[in-house]
């Protein structure tokens, strides 16, 4: 039985059931979104500014910050260097 935050967490994991997808992240494309790839979650602390940036990039192209995030590490991660 799961009684702590880590074992939870630990259960979940060993069920190997893919991540749950939002509508449209179904398809692999430009955006960054590797499509029927299992998807792992990361945690990045930002500047503030840098945040501010980030939500008023997706305010003006729609969209959400997730696909924005996607799409940028994907385009600078794919350039060689």
């Amino acid at each position: 039985m799961a009684d702590t935050p880590a074992d939870r967490m630990r259960a979940m994991r060993s069920h190997g059931s893919p991540t749950t997808r939002r509508a449209g992240e179904a398809n692999a494309g430009a955006n960054g979104d590797v499509g029927l790839e299992r998807k792992v979650r990361i945690t990045v602390d930002l500047p503030e500014s840098l945040h501010k940036k980030l939500r008023l990039r997706v305010a003006q192209e729609g969209g959400d910050a997730q696909t924005l995030v996607r799409r940028l590490l994907a385009a600078e991660l794919d350039q060689p260097h």
